[in-house]
């Protein structure tokens, strides 16, 4: 019987290859289709590959030596974008950008055109006259084209196609894997949160730590990038060893290097002492496509044995047994808010690390990502790399008899309104909102679609926070008795008005010193407000009030508001007035 295609016929994703083996399948004979793209054009020549590039209507054939590209244009595309998708800005015609390309792959072609602000014409030519044109245009230094090819540097490697990825393995992600791990070293010692590696227009990489908040330039490190450099480089190879380590990272990440229309999310596990289970560090890792290459941001996530009790994250005793009374109830919702890096996750690992303790109760988690892991006593569902959501995610382990209920973050109303029901048919449910504070939490929840008649039920306990700077304790500079002024300024008159207030010392920051690197703050302190949900505030939220009335009522019962325990920690001496004044209004 006869049959239209062969089912055997081999199916390659490369367009011109795919023209190829339509229209003169001979030249492809015995080749594997998972084999590198780079090596199948090795195969059967790079004149044949430009020539039939051509005749597939891809774009016409440029001879780059004959015809060299006009330097006028090259700024048009960054050096590590022309080098990611082996291509060059030719020459601008009638409004259009001619883009030469050594391998016209679809991914290429779309990913180039969607990040030019101009229609572009595309051409191809052989890729090792495209690899010599890109040395050239962008004066990269080295020996010749021909000697160390462009495909040698992981910042310069053709597009990975699926074919291509993890197919080869070369010596360069060993060294740029050495530096990664140096770098994450230095880090976990210092106690750096994120480490961020930004490209520029020289091809640069510069590598930043977030310390205590701030985002920090670290010369150890830039001397460490520069000695291995040169101790693990031959000369002139060392150039593209900051691309070289950003690509590693995120081939490391499982990320596609060449796709630079969209942000990319992933993450890996180092092992900084081999052999060493306690020194495996988990990361999440997010590669944002700049104008000159992939932008990566590493979030060094902590370990279970970096779980910082709640006796020691700033609780007031008065607050921590709240908080503490609140998780020996057997149902009911606990929320922690605040903005993006106040500490919200490592306050609920704190609180199910309590729980875990007890050894009793069946505790289910639902994150994006997982951030701190434990290593028995609690089940953890990390959405982020999973088909399903928060919500579908909190409907299935209903079904799980779980005591214990802790989601990432509620983001939706469907989360919202599961969640709720899950804290009213007997589950203790934890969970971070963003708001400015404690109280703003009725609203926000209100908005989503929860009723107030279940908010008031179910609301045993918000936690509002934030984190800041603390001074150097070995450069701050004493500022003399608090400002009065400005105090009362701050609608803080009852503190202003204080007797005491005139013996006390407050401080103001430094200029740095080496125990801060320089920078004026070493850690942070946490300030927090305890919203305690008691029949009179309860009664309140039935009935409607604003959240100014709930405010003002959970004030005279106790509840001691951010600005007031920031002032606190500033006539402590831990902070400066300026942080205070950064602190949101209460309202």
């Amino acid at each position: 019987m006869n049959t239209s295609s062969n089912p055997t016929t081999p199916v390659f994703k490369d367009p011109v290859l795919a023209f190829i083996a339509t229209f003169e399948p001979r030249l492809l004979t015995g080749v594997d289709p998972t084999t590198p793209l780079t090596q199948i054009v090795r195969t059967i020549g790079e004149d044949t590959y430009v020539e039939m590039a051509a005749r597939a209507g891809i774009g016409d054939a440029v001879c780059l030596e004959t015809e060299p590209p006009d330097p006028s244009v090259k700024e048009r595309l960054g050096q590590n974008v022309a080098a990611a998708h082996h291509c060059i800005p030719y020459k601008e015609e009638n409004g259009k950008l001619h883009v030469v390309f050594g391998y016209p792959t679809l991914s290429s072609i779309n990913a180039v055109a969607q990040m030019l602000p101009q229609p572009m014409k595309v051409l191809v030519s052989k890729p090792s006259s495209v690899e010599r044109a890109i040395h050239e245009l962008y004066g990269l230094r080295s020996h010749s084209a021909a000697s160390r090819p462009l495909a040698h540097s992981a910042a310069s490697t053709p597009p990975r196609t699926p074919e291509d990825r993890g197919a080869t393995a070369d010596s360069d992600s060993s060294k740029a894997a050495l530096l990664l791990t140096h770098i994450i070293k230095e880090a976990v010692r210092m106690g750096v949160s994120d480490i961020h590696f930004h490209r520029n227009g020289e091809g640069e990489v510069l590598i930043r730590f977030r310390n205590d908040g701030e985002l920090q330039n670290v010369p150890r490190i830039q001397s460490l990038f520069e000695k291995l450099r040169v101790e693990h480089f031959q000369e002139g190879e060392e150039d593209d060893l900051g691309n070289r380590l950003v690509n590693h990272v995120m081939v490391k990440s499982h990320m596609d290097v060449a796709d630079l229309t969209k942000p990319h999310d992933g993450s890996f596990a180092i092992e900084l002492q081999p052999g060493d289970e306690a020194s495996i560090v988990q990361t999440r890792v997010l590669a944002l496509p700049s104008i000159y290459g992939h932008t990566v941001t590493i979030r060094l996530l902590p370990r279970e044995q970096d779980i910082i009790p709640l006796e020691k994250q700033g609780f007031s005793p008065v607050d921590l047994e709240h908080f503490k009374e609140a998780l020996e109830k057997g149902q009911g919702m606990i929320l922690v808010t605040g903005p993006t890096g106040s500490g919200k996750s490592t306050t609920l690992a704190a609180a199910l690390d309590v729980l875990r303790r007890k050894g009793n109760l069946n505790i289910i988690t639902v994150e994006d990502p997982v951030e701190f892991r434990y290593k028995e006593g609690i089940t953890q569902i990390d959405v982020s790399r999973s088909t399903f959501d928060f919500a579908e995610s909190l409907r299935a382990i209903l079904r799980a008899d779980p005591d214990v209920i802790e989601l990432g973050e509620i983001r939706d109303e469907e989360t919202a309104r599961i969640a709720t029901q899950a804290a009213n048919t007997g589950h203790l449910v934890l969970s971070t909102l963003h708001t400015n504070n404690a109280t703003l939490a009725i609203s926000r929840l209100e908005l989503m679609g929860v009723p107030r008649y279940m908010l008031a039920d179910n609301l045993l306990v918000v936690v509002g926070q934030r984190l800041l700077p603390r001074l150097c304790p070995h450069c701050r500079i004493p500022a003399g008795p608090p400002d009065r002024e400005r105090l009362i300024a701050m609608g803080l008159e009852e503190t202003a008005n204080d007797p005491l207030l005139t013996d006390t010392v407050v401080y103001s920051r430094g200029a740095g010193c080496q125990y801060c690197n320089n920078t004026g703050v070493k850690g942070r302190v946490a300030i927090h407000e305890v919203y305690v949900n008691t029949p009179r505030l309860k009664n309140l939220i039935i009935k409607g009030a604003s959240n100014e009335t709930i405010r003002r009522e959970a004030r005279n019962e106790g509840m001691v508001t951010m600005k007031e325990a920031a002032t606190q920690a500033y006539l402590s001496g831990e902070i400066d007035l300026r942080t205070v004044m950064r602190v949101g209004d209460d309202e």
